[in-house]
Formats: C-alpha cells, sequence, structure tokens
C-alpha cells in the first residue's frame, strides 16, 4: 500500500539493477519520480533502445498500475556526456509540465558503470574500461551535480549522504550467495563456469580436486537488495526531516556507492573525512572511479554542508569456502561434487595442486588451467586475505538497545535487517 506524500524525487539508474528496485520503494511511499534514463542505451544483445522504450520497460518490470505510471517520468539524460544547464532546464520543464513546485525534494544517485579491468586484458581494452568508469563513475556525476547547483542548489545545499553497501544480491533466488555467483557467472564472465565445473567432477579419478585460486578462509560479505533499499528509503527521510530549510531547490543528495573501494572499512558508522586518493589501493579502474567519485561530491560540498558516511555490511561475513558450497548446493550440486572444488592459496600451493590435477586428468587441468587464465579479474577478487572483511561494526550492545539479540547464521539475514532497523 502507497503512502501519501508531495514530495518530488530525481533518480538517476532507475532502469538499473539496485535503480529499479528504488524507484519502486519511492513510488510505494507516494513520492514522484523522475527517472533519468539514456536516450539511447545500448541493450544487452538487441537494438538501440529509446528512452520511451526503456520506460514501458521499466513500468513492466516493476508492474506499474496507472496511477503509479503517472508519478514515474522518464526524464532523457546521459550524465556522462550530458551539459549540466540542459539537464536543470529539463527537470525544470517536466515540473512545469506536471503542475509541481520547482523543488527537488530528493536526488538519489544511483547510476554507475561497474566494470572491471584487469591483468588479463590488453592494454587498450583496459584503457577502454578505464575511459568509460571514469566518464560514468566521476564525470557523471560532476555534471549531475552542476546541473543541480544550475537549478537551485547554489542557493542553499542540500543535506548529503553518502550509504556505501557491501556486495548487493538480489531478492528473489533462493539465497543471496546463488544470487551473486549468477552475476557473476552470467554477466561478468561470459563463460558458464558452474556449468563447466560440473561435468569436470565427474571426469576425475576418486579423492582428485580441482583446485580453485583463492583463500578459502577470505571473507565475502554480501547483503540483499531489499536491505540497501530499505537502508536507502530511511536515510533518505531521516535526511529530509532534519533539513535546515524545507523550502530549499533541493532538499537532499544520497549517493550509493561502495565500501569496498576504500580498502578496510568496519561498519555501518558516520565517517569524518575521506582517505585522499593516494592513500586509496583500488584492486581496478571502476574502485578508482567510485573513489573519486566521493572527492568530487566532497568538493562540491565545501565547507557549506557536512557529508554523512553510512557502510551497510554483514557483521560476520562468511568464509569463501562457506559461499561456495551454500552457493554450489543452490544450483543443485551433489555433495559429492561439491567436495570436488577446493580453494587452494594463490602461489606455490597453488601451482602444486594444479600439478597434481594435470598428472590425475590431463584433459580436467586443461580447461581449468584455461578458464584460470581466462578469470584473472575473479582471481584476484577471491583471493582476499582471512584478515580482511567489511564486516559492520555495529555491537551486540547496539542491537540489545533495540531489544535484538544477534546470532551469525549462514546468511547474515537477521543481523542485516536488524542493522537496518536501527538506522531509523
Amino acid at each position: 500500500m502507497s503512502m501519501t506524500s508531495d514530495r518530488t524525487v530525481l533518480l538517476t539508474g532507475a532502469t538499473g539493477f539496485v535503480g529499479s528496485k528504488l524507484a519502486r520503494g519511492l513510488l510505494d511511499r507516494g513520492d514522484t519520480v523522475l527517472a533519468l534514463i539514456r536516450p539511447r542505451a545500448q541493450e544487452r544483445g538487441g537494438e538501440l533502445a529509446s528512452v520511451t522504450s526503456r520506460a514501458e520497460a521499466l513500468y513492466q518490470a516493476l508492474d506499474l498500475d496507472t496511477h503509479a505510471r503517472r508519478r514515474l517520468i522518464p526524464v532523457q539524460g546521459d550524465l556522462s556526456s550530458l551539459h549540466p544547464q540542459a539537464l536543470a532546464s529539463t527537470l525544470v520543464q517536466t515540473l512545469r509540465l506536471l503542475g509541481r513546485p520547482l523543488r527537488l525534494d530528493a536526488v538519489v544517485h544511483a547510476a554507475a558503470r561497474l566494470q572491471m579491468d584487469h591483468a588479463g586484458q590488453t592494454d587498450q581494452r583496459r584503457a577502454e574500461i578505464r575511459a568509460r568508469n571514469l566518464s560514468t563513475n566521476v564525470d557523471g556525476l560532476s555534471n549531475l551535480l552542476n546541473a543541480l547547483t544550475v537549478f537551485g542548489a547554489n542557493k542553499t545545499r542540500p543535506s548529503l549522504r553518502i550509504l556505501r553497501p557491501s556486495i548487493i544480491a538480489g531478492a528473489g533466488s533462493k539465497d543471496a550467495y546463488m544470487a551473486f555467483l549468477t552475476y557473476l557467472n552470467q554477466r561478468m564472465l561470459g563463460v558458464g563456469v558452474l556449468d563447466v565445473g560440473r561435468r569436470l567432477t565427474s571426469r576425475l579419478p576418486p579423492g582428485v580436486t580441482i583446485p580453485l585460486p583463492g583463500n578459502p578462509l577470505g571473507k565475502l560479505d554480501i547483503v540483499d537488495i531489499q536491505d540497501v533499499t530499505q537502508a536507502t528509503l530511511a536515510l533518505l527521510e531521516q535526511d529530509l526531516e532534519r533539513r535546515a530549510n524545507p523550502d530549499s531547490p533541493v532538499g537532499s543528495l544520497l549517493q550509493l556507492s561502495t565500501a569496498y573501494a576504500h580498502g578496510e572499512v568496519q561498519g555501518t558508522q558516520l565517517e569524518r573525512s575521506l582517505p585522499s586518493i593516494d592513500q586509496l589501493r583500488p584492486r581496478n579502474s571502476y574502485e578508482e572511479s567510485k573513489a573519486r567519485a566521493e572527492w568530487v561530491l566532497q568538493s562540491w560540498a565545501g565547507s557549506q554542508a557536512e557529508i554523512r558516511y553510512n557502510h551497510l555490511c554483514s557483521r560476520q561475513a562468511p568464509t569463501l569456502q562457506q559461499v561456495s558450497h551454500t552457493t554450489l548446493a543452490a544450483f543443485y550440486w551433489q555433495p559429492s561434487q561439491i567436495q570436488r572444488i577446493a580453494f587452494v592459496t594463490p602461489g606455490e600451493e597453488f601451482r602444486s595442486a594444479m600439478s597434481t590435477l594435470r598428472a590425475a586428468s590431463p584433459l580436467v587441468y586443461a580447461i581449468a588451467d584455461g578458464l584460470w587464465k581466462k578469470l584473472p579479474m575473479l582471481v584476484a577478487y577471491i583471493n582476499r586475505p582471512s584478515d580482511v572483511t567489511f564486516a559492520s561494526q555495529k555491537t551486540t550492545e547496539d542491537l540489545a538497545d533495540q531489544g535484538l539479540e544477534y546470532k551469525p547464521q549462514v546468511f547474515e539475514e537477521a543481523y542485516v535487517r536488524a542493522l537496518v532497523s536501527s538506522l531509523l
């Protein structure tokens, strides 16, 4: 059931994985949502799509009724290439056509390019990916902020907040682990790793395993998209309630960022400052671009507005071994098949395990070796130190204040939901 609201929210990334869930949440609470949509975006495996067709696809994906469709308004624009004055003018014209005040109660920036570059790519390919990440994630944010300045944010800076979720997995799957690996398997890797792996296990002699290059005790932090959506809306509500000037042309701005862009971040907490760019050790240009984007927002805020930072992560992130076993079981692997997959520390230990595999089954070795050479990004990603996790710093005492007790489970759903509740 939707709530009554007279608020207008500008949402970027509305057609994306996170943005579409936020659009639904904003509509459910009664907001009018101006959804910034690229005019001619390339659809995966299909023809170029117009703003109208992409908006219609979003309406259908969210299963919107006629009333909700009237409150989800497509606004044409590509952040990476638009002129700030043009976007500001478009927003003014759209609000006038809707008969609404020339005010954006909130701006939720969820648009981002998530593309990884890695050592297995050519220098030219890596340079192309880096340029695209910086164009969307850094220049795009800069263009948005400049457009808001033209719109009227130079008069009164909005309330500013950055929410850094850890790895976001989609609802509707059997669990978050499976959703995350499905994302890797289908979207990022471009090869049916799980299907290939299951077939390979049947070709192995007894007692032989397929080694995966990764620290089995390394942590992998996962939060559910529902929790990210709930936290975003709760924090947005907080910021709208505390803004100094309710009549400000732009009330609040919330940017979704990434906790892991800044290294060993511990917790759902407020921060007072950002590490400098030269202090960061991003593992790829995506993380670099997200870190630089936060500095763009910091620079834009200047001394006129304080940025609040929140991290949304699991308190006790599961190990890579736990994640892999849960995930493979969710993909209907049998216990005997799961036992044939073992994470082995990269380096000499991994090379030795591959030599054993080569002697036992040259065919399986050749395929496995080819996969790891094809997927160096994945190898780097899962080779995570066992003492590094993006776990929440929310303590047992914090939860006790709410009458809650946290008992770690295989998937930290109960804790994450309590964590979101504590933000209210």
